[in-house]
C-alpha cells in the first residue's frame, strides 16, 4: 500500500508497518524531482499517527494549511499559502543536516494531492 504523488515532483509514501494499539503507521517516504537542471531525490521513513494522518487529510479538504508530522512532532510535508514543503534530514557522526524542499507558486496541483492521501485505504 502506498500514496504516490506526481506534482511538480515525485513523491511515495510506501506504508512499511502500523501498530493498532498506539494508533500509527510507519511510512518509507521517497521524493525525486527532475524538473530542476539536476535529479534531486531525498529518502526519510516515520512514524505518523492515525490521528495526525486524519487531521492532515481533513485540513487538505478543507483547503486549510495543512503538516504531516511525524510522532517526533517533526513536520515532514505541508502545504500552506501557495507553497508545498518536503522536509528531509540526515544524521552523521559529526552532526545532523536538514534539507528542504519547497514549491512556490501554482497550488493547483493541491487536487491530486488530496486525491492522494484520501484514496488512501485506512482501516482504521
Amino acid at each position: 500500500m502506498n500514496i504516490s504523488i506526481s506534482c511538480p515532483f515525485n513523491i511515495v509514501f510506501d506504508v512499511k508497518d502500523y501498530e493498532d494499539i498506539y494508533g500509527s503507521l510507519n511510512f518509507d517516504i521517497h521524493l525525486e524531482d527532475k524538473e530542476v537542471s539536476y535529479e534531486v531525490s531525498f529518502f526519510r521513513n516515520d512514524w505518523i499517527s492515525y490521528k495526525d494522518y486524519d487531521l492532515f487529510v481533513y485540513n487538505l479538504k478543507s483547503f486549510k494549511d495543512s503538516e504531516l508530522i511525524n510522532l517526533d512532532q517533526e513536520i515532514i510535508f505541508s502545504i500552506k499559502d501557495k507553497k508545498i514543503n518536503f522536509l528531509a534530514k540526515k544524521f552523521t557522526e559529526e552532526n545532523e543536516m536538514y534539507i528542504s524542499l519547497e514549491y512556490k507558486g501554482n497550488i493547483d496541483y493541491r487536487y491530486n494531492i488530496i486525491e492522494s492521501f484520501s484514496s488512501f485505504p485506512k482501516w482504521w
